[in-house]
């Protein structure tokens, strides 16, 4: 889960409003790539 940890600190680093669904999915979506 290191990567999906990885994967929220750049969605802080955009901003937390930015922070939605679709992004989260994405990071998601990566971790189990």
């Amino acid at each position: 889960m290191e990567q999906s940890n990885d994967s929220l600190r750049v969605n802080h680093n955009d901003g937390e409003e930015s922070k939605t669904n679709a992004q989260v999915f994405e990071g998601f979506f990566l971790w189990t790539k």
